[in-house]
């Protein structure tokens, strides 16, 4: 599963901890509150950071688009996964921010 978000700072772990503890389980397909197991960084990529995120014990990539020039980059990626996502040949999307 997936996740897009622009996060802005030093902390980025704790940052995304509070940003994921704050959302609505129900985005997820979860019934109790989002409880932050662990987080790890996985790389980076051309232009984004990228976290593994163990919630509620299932597994989330989060992605921050670290390229300010281009902020549509996450929403075009978003969209295009969302449209092979039926296909079950990518990642299942969740959410954009």
């Amino acid at each position: 599963m997936s996740l897009f978000c622009y996060v802005d700072g030093v902390e980025m772990k704790s940052k995304i901890r509070e940003y994921m503890e704050s959302l609505d389980p129900k985005q997820f397909g979860l019934k109790t509150k989002l409880k932050v197991k662990t987080i790890f960084k996985l790389g980076q990529g051309t232009g984004n950071l990228n976290y593994l995120v163990v919630v509620n014990n299932k597994k989330f990539v989060f992605r921050i688009n670290m390229d300010h020039k281009n902020k549509t980059k996450s929403r075009k990626e978003f969209n295009s996964l969302k449209i092979v996502e039926k296909y079950s040949i990518g990642p299942k999307t969740r959410l954009i921010d």
